[in-house]
């Protein structure tokens, strides 16, 4: 009797876990579930047990499955969720970008683990003796796991399983739950809130300039506490009472559904009068109060595809910019300065730095100094909000050039984690991601819409929103208000969303 149908499902699992300890980490290794092995097992089992072309597709299949996860593992640090496999069709440029920055390292992994179903595969079609059944049984398991998991677009890896058994759930989340869901609008419950857009006394600006970071996590700005010293201007700006800093919750875990909440006003993310009519569009309130508006962005275009634009006057973008395809902010910064005198102006300047390879900062603030080694480190993520910090200063001193009457609103997207709750990166909806810093930097903090950071606990996006229509002279509200949101990846909630209870301050 031929040992290949129990020796070669021994060899896949062993070849297998050898390609998810090198990436799992010492942590997830010591975590595992005796359930996790004889998933991988029974899987390969049963795959190495089948025969035929159908099954050699299906082995194929859980080759891009494992590869999926290695590429996972390279960009997010952990295994799949389903709204990551979203973002992975959504920043795929990122994501290799990322990836080439350990290109050995990383492309060592995928190839073990192609390697790995190569191997396999060739001795599948020549030892295999179980016939086409065995992957029909794997599949339909696959299938019926998939169609009766409830809620798993909102779970997270576990570290208990295997990085192939997390990728699988991923994978069923997102074909069974997330693409249908994102079809049919099946998560978006759409719900009327009244709106309340008025002008407001003038406030006298000259400058209004929104600033929305990239993965700036309020975890790692030292004006909240942080030990390493990332924010020196901002805090120095606090304690000279030239600027008011607190700690806040994104509307989004994603850049592109926080984008739209920020520049549209908006608090809950299925507003649907809101995102239809966008009457609390930033750049069409200050178009209407006299401002010449600019988007300028280290970002491409699309990721405003959803803010109707009519009323921009001038927009500079990754796509469309040489300036900034070459230098990133640094373009901005010579747009910004390059603002034309005696006119009022809205700027909203969309930042690069801080996204993941996060050594960016070497092109955009040479002056700081490089941190070298893997550009994904925490380390030379602490040295990018560093740099984001200094262009928060260069551009203070841009604004204190024209006067004293000017404000600048920053935030971020989202977060970025390293490690908290066993999580790396961000898009995972989670209240970690989306913790950020909210500040208003002013000529003139006392006439700036700093009530409006100070109104509630928790702040949010929304806060800053509506300190920043107050600067364009409108006054803007909606129903609710004392219900705070965090979106997924999905557009207006369908990927999930998180809510939470906001009081007003004493």
């Amino acid at each position: 009797m031929s040992l290949a149908p129990v020796l070669l499902p021994l060899l896949a699992v062993a070849l297998l876990l050898a390609v998810d300890a090198l990436v799992a980490g010492e942590a997830a290794r010591t975590a595992r579930n005796p359930r996790a092995l004889a998933f991988l097992l029974a899987s390969m089992a049963l795959l190495m047990n089948a025969s035929g072309g159908f099954a050699l597709g299906l082995l194929a299949l859980f080759a891009v499955f494992y590869i999926t996860a290695l590429l996972n593992y390279g960009f997010y640090r952990n295994g799949l969720q389903p709204e990551l496999m979203t973002a992975i069709f959504h920043e795929r440029e990122d994501i290799f970008l990322t990836l080439g920055g350990n290109l050995l390292r990383n492309l060592g992994y995928c190839l073990l683990g192609g390697g790995t179903f190569a191997l396999l595969g060739y001795l599948q079609q020549r030892y295999a003796a179980g016939g086409i059944w065995p992957a029909l049984l794997l599949l339909f398991i696959f299938v019926v796991q998939g169609v009766k998991a409830k809620g798993i677009h909102k779970f997270k890896p576990r570290k208990d399983l295997s990085v192939f058994e997390n990728t699988f759930r991923a994978y069923q989340g997102f074909l069974f739950h997330a693409i249908p869901a994102y079809v049919s609008g099946a998560n978006v419950q759409y719900v009327d809130v009244e709106e309340r857009i008025a002008p407001a006394a003038d406030s006298g600006r000259e400058l209004v300039v929104l600033v929305i970071g990239e993965s700036i996590a309020a975890q790692r700005v030292s004006a909240f506490g942080y030990p390493r010293e990332t924010t020196p201007f901002l805090a120095r700006m606090q304690a000279e009472g030239r600027a008011q800093v607190v700690e806040g919750l994104a509307s989004a875990t994603s850049t592109v559904p926080a984008t739209i909440a920020l520049l549209l006003a908006l608090n809950d993310p299925r507003d649907i009068n809101g995102l239809r009519q966008q009457n609390g569009n930033l750049f069409r309130l200050a178009k209407r109060s006299g401002f010449r508006t600019h988007y300028l962005s280290a970002q491409r275009a699309n990721v405003v595809d959803r803010i109707d634009l009519g009323d921009v006057d001038d927009m500079h973008t990754l796509d469309s910019d040489d300036a900034i395809r070459a230098g990133g902010e640094r373009g901005i910064l010579a747009r910004l300065a390059a603002l034309p005198a005696q006119q009022k102006h809205f700027v909203v300047v969309h930042m690069r730095v801080g996204h993941s390879p996060y050594d960016h900062y070497r092109k955009v603030v040479p002056s700081l100094p490089e941190v070298g080694g893997d550009p994904n480190s925490l380390e030379n993520y602490e040295q990018s909000v560093r740099a984001v910090d200094c262009l928060l200063e260069e551009m203070a001193a841009i604004a204190s050039g024209r006067g004293k009457h000017w404000d600048i609103f920053f935030t971020s997207d989202h977060g970025e984690l390293f490690g908290e709750e066993g999580l790396y990166g961000h898009a995972m909806l989670d209240f970690a991601v989306a913790r950020v810093p909210l500040a208003v930097i002013s000529g003139d903090l006392a006439g700036a819409g700093t009530p409006w950071l100070a109104r509630a606990e928790p702040a949010n996006h929304y806060d800053l929103s509506c300190a920043t229509a107050a600067a364009l002279g409108w006054q803007v509200s909606r129903s609710g208000e004392d219900t705070g949101y965090v979106n997924g990846i999905g557009f207006a909630g369908a990927s999930g969303l998180l809510t939470y209870a906001r009081k007003p301050r004493a």
